[in-house]
């Protein structure tokens, strides 16, 4: 899966759970999200830091999605490619 389509596809859904390979071999998993209104709406609670200026790197072109990890509440990158393993929807709350 291309870092194209995993943001489009998590511009679908609020939370998403993560399962990837790291660099070091380490699977890890996450609950993450690209909603950044959520984020804003829910910032005391997921301790979101709005970024005030761009990343000094391109994490699209590396194979990278930038995500808030809502479980280390903190900005991560998710690698697109044969390193992802699971991306599923975390079902939306009404």
């Amino acid at each position: 899966m291309t870092t194209t389509e995993i943001i489009e596809m998590m511009n679908t859904n609020t939370l998403w759970s993560i399962e990837f390979t790291k660099k070091d071999g380490t699977t890890r998993r996450m609950i993450a999200s690209r909603d950044w209104k959520f984020l804003e709406e829910h910032s005391d609670e997921l301790e979101y830091i709005k970024p005030t200026n761009e990343p000094n790197y391109d994490a699209e072109a590396l194979g990278y999605v930038r995500v808030w990890d809502c479980d280390n509440l903190g900005w991560r990158t998710v690698p697109s490619g044969e390193r992802l393993i699971k991306i599923e929807p975390i079902k939306d709350e009404d």
